[in-house]
């Protein structure tokens, strides 16, 4: 029976030189997508790569909407297209759910080894014992020849697609999952009432378009661990987290894994000491103490 449990998190791939920081990823789309990094650069408050999950949810709708304006046909002459903006809004969304789903899966797959070139840099890591991974890459399997039956990869992995189809970006043959944490709602958006005398009907259609980022860009983690419900009821004696920040918008599970494992002991991995304040207040968050938890540098 494996009673150890052993968490990936993004610091382990870092640490094996591989540039999967999301920084990492904004230059990979600056070479490889120019579309995607302006809606990026330009419809997020705040510093989108600072933690770029959760601040997903910092879309400025009402920016994007205000201008997209000129596609509005007049409200007094219904002559021009009444579904250019809509389908302006549809494209945006578009690029930041499946666009981006794609493009994350495309930079992962071009920065893995192949196996015989990989560098085993963790002696802990071996078959004996169960992973949790909330990387998209296969490390664990490249790198130390772990069997894919004992990895849950909570956020699925990177995988080639079956066939290259031009003009793919709207096509979604990527599982990866990401999202941020807020489960913002439709409601939460407050519609512009003074449209300046365009044509309201085309200015909601393309509203509703747009919002339907809300939902599609949300983690819904509970949804997740319902999903890997066999994985969230095993026990172990042991839990050792390598490379993981233990960030909000993953904090639910490890509160979920905490309380099926209320006696474990926890080994926590930090890389500067100046993360370890934050580190050990996420603990707090999701375990209540540190009873049983170490910490080490990685």
């Amino acid at each position: 029976m494996i009673d150890k449990l052993i968490i990936i998190g993004n610091g382990f791939d870092m640490h094996h030189k591989l540039p999967t920081s999301f920084k990492d990823f904004k230059k990979y789309i600056a070479k490889n997508n120019s579309e995607l990094t302006y809606i990026l650069d330009t419809y997020f408050d705040g510093d989108l790569w600072a933690d770029f999950e959760h601040n997903l949810s910092n879309f400025n709708l009402q920016l994007v909407s205000t201008d997209n304006y000129d596609l509005l046909p007049n409200d007094s002459d219904r002559s021009g297209d009444m579904y250019i903006f809509e389908d302006a809004m549809d494209r945006i969304v578009k690029k930041l759910t499946v666009g981006l789903k794609n493009s994350l899966r495309d930079w992962i797959l071009q920065l893995t080894p192949a196996a015989n070139t990989a560098t085993q840099l963790v002696s802990e890591i071996d078959n004996g014992y169960f992973y949790l991974t909330f990387n998209y890459s296969g490390t664990l399997e490249d790198y130390y020849n772990i069997e894919p039956k004992n990895i849950l990869y909570i956020h699925n992995k990177a995988k080639n697609m079956k066939k290259k189809i031009k003009e793919m970006d709207f096509i979604d043959d990527s599982d990866i999952i990401i999202g941020h944490s807020l489960n913002k709602k439709k409601n939460d958006f407050k519609k512009n009432n003074d449209i300046r005398g365009l044509d309201k009907f085309a200015y909601d259609e393309g509203i509703e378009k747009l919002l339907e980022y809300l939902e599609l860009s949300y983690k819904n983690t509970i949804k997740i661990i319902a999903q890997n419900s066999n994985f969230f009821k095993r026990s172990f004696s042991e839990i050792q987290v390598f490379g993981h920040s233990i960030s909000d918008v993953d904090l639910l599970y490890f509160k979920k894994i905490h309380d099926q494992n209320l006696n474990a002991k926890w080994n926590i991995s930090y890389h500067q000491h100046s993360d370890l304040p934050r580190l050990e207040n996420q603990v707090r968050e999701f375990k209540g103490d540190l009873k049983n938890v170490d910490f080490f540098q990685f």
